[in-house]
């Protein structure tokens, strides 16, 4: 558990996850952070987040809250993807969520003093593990509204072509003189990146990447940004 986790399992407190968040986010590999307290705090409460909106380049969801009160359990997801194998955004998606232990007190009851655990441990399930039952402690829905579209950069005036590709080659042409091309994997993470230098047509060799779908981030020189999906196979 980073320093941010820490603090969201045994306090409740999400400042220094925040500025995890706005880390990631200021060096490209996190778009948003999203907050939303649990009411009314008593033995069942849920929380309700609207209009989110996400985008191609940053598909994945990254959810923590604490068990209140607890040494240093909480409920989370890490990374769930909410485009499919095909890059398709997914309608709705329910999950049942489960107990975690933090790994970084050592404590064995809901109200038991601070015990550190040192040295600090994994994030660990706590299904089935006392105090708690296998049964599941809360429920995650996630409904897609609607896919936008920003005309301004909508990909008329660009080119990405073969796709799919069998050998990895990729071509880019833009009416606009380009800055950037950037590749990530369903997962998120950056796995190519070049600079246009202002040119209107680029090459892209991905062909040290294995076969499957990626997303290509193309960037103008006026700060534009567009995602395409490519195939590789």
């Amino acid at each position: 558990a980073s320093q941010g986790i820490q603090n969201v399992a045994e306090l409740g407190n999400n400042t220094a996850f925040n500025n995890e968040v706005a880390t990631a986010i200021g060096n490209g590999t996190a778009n948003q952070w999203l907050q939303e307290g649990f009411t009314p705090f008593a033995a069942e409460s849920s929380a309700t987040m609207t209009n989110i909106e996400v985008s191609e380049a940053f598909p994945l969801l990254t959810l923590a809250a604490m068990i209140a009160p607890s040494p240093d359990w909480m409920i989370a997801i890490n990374s769930l993807s909410l485009v499919d194998t095909q890059g398709d955004w997914i309608t709705s998606i329910t999950l049942d969520l489960y107990p975690y232990d933090a790994g970084t007190d050592s404590g064995v009851h809901y109200t038991s003093a601070n015990n550190e655990t040192n040295p600090q441990g994994v994030i660990t399930s706590l299904q089935g593990v006392a105090p708690f039952s296998s049964e599941k402690v809360g429920t995650l829905t996630i409904s897609l509204q609607s896919v936008l579209s920003d005309p301004e950069i909508s990909g008329q005036n660009l080119a990405l072509y073969p796709n799919p590709s069998v050998d990895g080659q990729f071509t880019i042409e833009g009416a606009e003189p380009l800055a950037s091309a950037e590749v990530y994997s369903l997962l998120g993470e950056r796995v190519y990146a070049m600079s246009a230098d202002a040119q209107t047509q680029i090459r892209l060799d991905l062909s040290a990447l294995g076969t499957g779908l990626y997303l290509v981030k193309v960037t103008s020189t006026e700060g534009e940004s567009l995602v395409r999906r490519v195939v590789i196979q």
